[in-house]
């Protein structure tokens, strides 16, 4: 049987899925700190300039993190270059161990150089570098956490 009246149609094409609708108080007043303006493209910047901050913070952040990483390494690597030459005693420096973690915090610091580059710029190349940055970063932060935390 065919619905004789608007209303028995207009609740079949209403979302029953949908959220009630929001109680406001008429003295709350929504306002627009920022509005949008311009072109179309602008808008859609504007929408996420968040984002391409973030990207920025985040490829300062790892510009910052790998100079510190390859001061680092090359304050070690120094020491062993000492040792080597005879002018200072540090045997420790030298076993395998030691010389692994030198280069790869070297080789980690250059791959924090490079995707922080990439990031502040904006270059595709990095978001794969980013991506890997930050699962890095946290599980760092992570196994420090769990490392530091008292039984």
């Amino acid at each position: 049987m065919l619905p004789t009246s608007p209303e028995p149609a207009a609740e079949l094409t209403a979302n029953p899925y949908r959220a009630p609708e929001a109680q406001v108080p008429r003295f709350y007043k929504v306002v627009d700190h920022y509005p949008v303006r311009g072109s179309p493209a602008e808008v859609m910047r504007f929408r996420h300039a968040r984002t391409e901050g973030n990207l920025k913070a985040l490829g300062i952040f790892l510009l910052l993190l790998g100079a510190a990483w390859v001061v680092q390494s090359q304050y070690y690597m120094s020491i062993a270059y000492l040792h080597v030459t005879g002018s200072v005693s540090a045997p420790w420096i030298v076993k395998p161990f030691y010389v692994a973690s030198i280069a790869m915090n070297f080789l980690l610091g250059i791959a924090a150089i490079a995707t922080g580059y990439g990031l502040l710029w904006r270059r595709g190349w990095s978001r794969g570098g980013g991506n890997l940055s930050g699962f890095l970063l946290r599980r760092i932060l992570v196994d420090a956490q769990r490392l530091w935390t008292p039984e």
